[in-house]
């Protein structure tokens, strides 16, 4: 079976809101390690497993 491919769109406002998330530092860590998943992968296409290894964290996290 071959691997889905995700791609991500994100608005400006979106942008903005995942980082003052990531910035606030107030969040718990697995919120901040998602949002940071999202900023680095919009507009880039990839399989689950290829996100998964260029943000550092597993599959099940994406």
């Amino acid at each position: 079976m071959k691997a889905k491919k995700y791609k991500v769109y994100l608005t400006e406002s979106e942008r903005k809101q995942l980082l003052k998330i990531v910035r606030n530092g107030e969040n718990p860590a697995s919120k901040i390690t998602k949002a940071n998943i999202l900023d680095e992968n919009a507009g880039t296409v990839g399989t689950q497993s290829e996100i998964a290894k260029s943000c550092h964290v597993s599959t099940v996290t994406v």
